[in-house]
């Protein structure tokens, strides 16, 4: 009887899965009343409990092949998980927390693989002030275990969820889950203060180690890419203490050339200024040196990583003319000579690596606008080298027609609007000094 009613079970969760697949499939039908069957069907999956439901959905993971079934699966899986919080049994809700961030070690299919990483991320911060920080070491320590023991893309996915649970504990980008403000902030301090260090130290060792295999000829690309956008994405954290405008109504609107601020304190200087960190401006001198004309995702996120760098500033350096604030000037400046030069501005023009001419000049205005004229003195020939620069790239913005009023959002017209920020930064801080 046992082996009859098994096999019933097992034929019914089989009919459930093809279920599934067919109701995601019937999403992309051109007809409206498809569409909208397919979508009762799926959310009519809620109505399972959390164990039923995590068991149908594994089971689509661990054996359909089709993607769209996989994400609607863990995405069903993960708002359930949350709606019914309270009632979950708290031993079912670890249960799904790792199996999702560990069927994400096994998943190629980028898309279904970042479900299961938000889908454990969340998991994580719902339970995190349940939890003694016992426990979280405990869990960050297993995931690294897997890294250790496992292949490069193993390191890729524990990076790509580093990304995740730092998009999950921001108030910028934070879930609400249901639960009041006061959570969120207990959280995110929580996770600043215990761990969000030791996130950045293990993504620029990784960071370091795929730049350094790469040099030796061995492929580790999306190893790089990884280490770069988490560390990017750490130092874009609200270091402040202040709430967030998503929390309030009637926001105002950024102006053009308004870039965030890196001001994370003296806790950071040892990891932002080590001999660690050498490596970021290597790289961004390496890809995009004469004869790299084309954009890659390792160019692209280098630069992101690097114009956060140049908004460095506050207490994390001990007076204006701290010997720490004149080395990271100097690495800004070689990173920005790197990335802006008469090729890059003569292709921008042409409308060829655009990006890059913007980026470049974004840099050039975070360091204008945090640093004064002084401390880029005392780098040799820093300020003449900037100003010269930024005058010499505004007149080709000119000439490619940046000042035209219908030029507005142009990679011509973003770039002159940078830079001109940055000249009156230099030259007002030249007027008061």
């Amino acid at each position: 009887f046992s082996f009859i009613q098994c096999a019933t079970m097992a034929e019914a969760l089989q009919a459930e899965c093809a279920a599934l697949a067919e109701a995601t499939r019937q999403l992309q039908s051109p007809s409206a009343a498809i569409r909208s069957d397919a979508e009762r069907k799926l959310l009519s999956l809620k109505q399972l409990g959390v164990d039923k439901l995590f068991e149908l959905v594994a089971t689509v993971v661990n054996s359909t092949l089709d993607v769209g079934a996989r994400f609607h699966a863990v995405q069903i899986l993960r708002s359930s998980c949350v709606e019914k919080w309270s009632g979950t049994d708290h031993a079912l809700k670890i249960r799904v927390r790792d199996w999702a961030i560990q069927s994400a070690l096994s998943q190629r299919d980028e898309i279904v693989r970042s479900q299961l990483l938000a889908c454990s991320a969340i998991l994580l911060k719902r339970s995190w002030l349940e939890q003694t920080l016992a426990d979280k070491t405990k869990f960050f320590e297993m995931l690294r275990t897997h890294t250790h023991s496992t292949s490069d893309f193993a390191v890729q996915v524990e990076l790509e969820f580093i990304q995740a649970v730092i998009s999950e504990f921001s108030l910028e980008t934070a879930t609400t889950v249901g639960m009041p403000l006061a959570f969120h902030l207990e959280c995110k301090q929580s996770l600043e203060g215990d761990f969000l260090r030791t996130f950045f130290d293990f993504a620029c060792s990784k960071g370091k180690e795929s730049f350094v295999r790469q040099q030796q000829g061995h492929e580790s690309t999306l190893i790089c890419v990884a280490s770069i956008e988490a560390m990017t994405q750490i130092l874009n954290w609200n270091f402040c203490k202040a709430i967030p405008s998503k929390f309030f109504d009637g926001q105002s609107p950024a102006t053009t050339t308004e870039l965030a601020s890196l001001r994370p304190g003296k806790a950071w200087r040892q990891p932002l200024f080590s001999d660690g960190m050498a490596w970021i401006y290597e790289l961004n001198q390496l890809v995009h040196s004469a004869g790299q004309n084309a954009e890659t995702p390792l160019s692209t996120s280098i630069r992101q990583l690097i114009i956060v760098l140049a908004t460095l500033h506050g207490d994390i350096f001990q007076s204006d003319m701290d010997p720490l604030r004149v080395e990271h000037v100097r690495r800004i400046q070689f990173a920005i000579f790197s990335v802006l030069n008469e090729s890059s501005v003569q292709m921008a023009m042409a409308g060829q690596c655009e990006q890059r001419l913007v980026d470049g000049c974004k840099i050039v205005f975070a360091l204008s606008e945090h640093n004064k004229l002084a401390v880029l003195n005392l780098v040799e020939g820093s300020s003449n080298k900037l100003c010269g620069l930024a005058n010499s790239i505004a007149l080709a913005c000119i000439s490619g027609g940046g000042a035209r009023e219908d030029a507005d959002g142009s990679c011509a017209s973003l770039s002159l609007d940078f830079l001109l920020d940055a000249l009156g930064n230099l030259i007002q801080a030249e007027c008061n000094s």
